[in-house]
């Protein structure tokens, strides 16, 4: 009998926590191997409905292939720190296009999203290299946290099929406190890393988790009071980030 309440499987967490591990090291010590696994498995991921191959797309090559490139290969021009935050800004703004399947939480998600971007984009962002560590200082504190309650909740929507994600916010802030005690740095200026490597491999390894069938992916089954009452955290998510936002916009009139 699989284990599989709230997200735990015996079958898919521990092999996902050892795919985090191996993902980790390669980042570490073999940055080629880790882009040539990541732009492997996208090719053979690519015969997905399309919105799976864009997710794939923007979080893989683009996310954490972009990463990758960035902490190992090129020089910390001003370009690329325009190029790299603008990826980041679209992976966090491409939630507001998840389907809210007629869910309260979903319609409210939407909000949520969109007021998390301009959060984001207004903390003007800057973006160091401390080899072989990637330090984003875009994000305080107060947006880590929101944004993870947000996702928390997002990933409860039909559209995601899953409980398996239940549990990114636990393993995200989980890296992101280790990697800021290896780099000896504030936590949240190594949440953009520790995010960039959890969640491609989260989503790779749940499709070709999918493949070989080796566990049936187990939905949400939320009845509408705790539909309404997630709704209600992604509005008081939503009523944060605009305590925030007021007194940054009010200085551009």
């Amino acid at each position: 009998m699989i284990l599989d309440f709230w997200g735990f499987s015996l079958v898919f967490q521990p092999w996902l926590l050892l795919s985090f591990c191996l993902v980790y090291t390669l980042m570490l010590k073999r940055p080629a191997w880790l882009l040539i696994v990541f732009n492997s498995l996208f090719l053979v991921l690519l015969n997905e409905e399309w919105k799976t191959v864009m997710k794939l797309l923007l979080l893989g090559p683009c996310g954490l292939g972009l990463v990758v490139v960035y902490v190992h290969y090129l020089d910390n021009t001003v370009w690329i720190q325009r190029f790299v935050t603008g990826i980041v800004l679209c992976n966090v703004l491409m939630m507001a296009f998840t389907p809210s399947d007629d869910t309260w939480r979903g319609f409210c998600g939407k909000l949520s999203t969109i007021l998390l971007s301009l959060w984001l984009y207004l903390q003007r962002s800057k973006i160091e290299i401390q080899k072989p560590f990637f330090v984003y200082t875009g994000v305080s504190k107060e947006w880590i946290l929101c944004h993870a309650i947000y996702r928390s909740v997002l990933m409860t929507l039909p559209y995601f099929e899953t409980q398996r994600y239940f549990l990114n916010e636990v393993y995200s802030l989980g890296l992101t406190y280790f990697l800021a005690k290896a780099a000896k740095r504030d936590w949240n200026l190594l949440f953009g890393m520790a995010d960039s490597l959890i969640m491609p491999t989260v989503s790779y390894y749940s499709c070709l988790f999918d493949r070989v069938s080796l566990d049936r992916a187990t939905p949400f089954v939320l009845t509408p009071m705790v539909d309404v009452m997630l709704a209600i955290v992604q509005i008081m998510v939503s009523g944060y980030c605009i305590l925030h936002l007021l007194p940054r916009v009010s200085r551009h009139f």
